[in-house]
């Protein structure tokens, strides 16, 4: 009695083991399937949200094998299109004497992403991002980038410039100064001459403003059949104006030719005039000079 007791006592411990660890394996593949369709609605949330690096890590989850057939077959081809849409950048560096350089802190919207540059392409989501370059010896390099979905092998190129030194510049008290030859100074004649066109150049203006409002007046008063006496002060504002005007220009010439011809050193004693003389047909001007 006591032996056929304890064979069925091991039996039904084995059979409460054996009904123990299908349950754990039901419960197992159950929690198994379950995060396969968490991963399969995450990463398809992450995808739509331009998330594409989180969103393949959700998609190769639900690839797995342990997952049911048509959610292993949705996340293996959103896997395929999420990398291709992925951007890759690569990033060169010259130091500030041009040279390549590899030796480059590397930063993405302030996480780091490497210590030093190695030239392969890494990737990153698609959109705006700030990137942040540092280099011992050089000043800190910040760039705006913007991504697009496809981008492969964006390349940017950073070039370094040296930081000011700190070490002060050698004194030039002791340096040798290099001979200076004094500019001589404009003459009153240069002056005379410049103040003389821009008054000329004034009373251009007004008579060509006077004489253009009078002819536009006459025209739409007494044209076409207007009186000498009704067209004689447009006729005398157009003199005045053509008669400034050229005064203007040749006074600003004649001051021009007397700027650029004066001598490096004190001019000799001597002696300039300038004379405005009346014509038949307006004015002349006449300059002298005595030595």
């Amino acid at each position: 009695m006591t032996r056929r007791t304890s064979i069925l006592e091991a039996a039904l411990l084995s059979a409460v083991l054996l009904a123990g660890k299908q349950a754990d394996a039901t419960g197992a593949d159950a929690s198994a399937k379950s995060n396969c369709f968490e991963a399969h609605e995450q990463g398809q949330l992450s995808r739509n949200g331009g998330h594409l690096s989180a969103a393949r890590t959700s998609f190769l989850q639900c690839a797995n094998e342990a997952c049911p057939a048509l959610v292993r077959k949705d996340c293996l081809e959103w896997v395929e299109q999420v990398s291709a849409a992925q951007p890759t950048v690569i990033i060169a560096a010259t130091d500030p004497q041009g040279r390549d350089t590899g030796d480059v802190r590397f930063f993405v919207d302030n996480e780091k992403i490497a210590e030093r540059l190695t030239g392969v392409p890494f990737v990153l989501d698609p959109g705006e991002h700030t990137f942040r370059f540092e280099m011992a010896g050089a000043d800190t390099v910040e760039r705006r980038v913007l991504l697009r979905e496809g981008d492969r092998d964006r390349k940017v190129i950073v070039q370094f410039t040296g930081k000011p030194s700190s070490t002060p510049a050698p004194s030039l008290s002791n340096a040798p100064l290099a001979a200076t030859v004094p500019s001589a100074p404009f003459s009153p004649l240069t002056y005379g001459l410049a103040g003389t066109s821009l008054a000329a150049l004034g009373v251009f203006s007004y008579f060509a403003i006077m004489g253009k409002s009078l002819e536009h007046d006459r025209a739409s008063t007494c044209s076409p059949r207007c009186s000498p006496e009704a067209i004689a002060p447009i006729k005398r504002d157009y003199l005045i104006a053509d008669v400034a005007l050229g005064l203007g220009l040749v006074t600003a010439a004649v001051a021009t030719w007397s700027a650029l011809s004066r001598e490096s050193s004190p001019p000799a004693q001597s002696g300039q005039w300038l004379d405005v003389r009346a014509t038949n047909g307006g004015a002349k001007l006449v300059v002298g000079h005595e030595f």
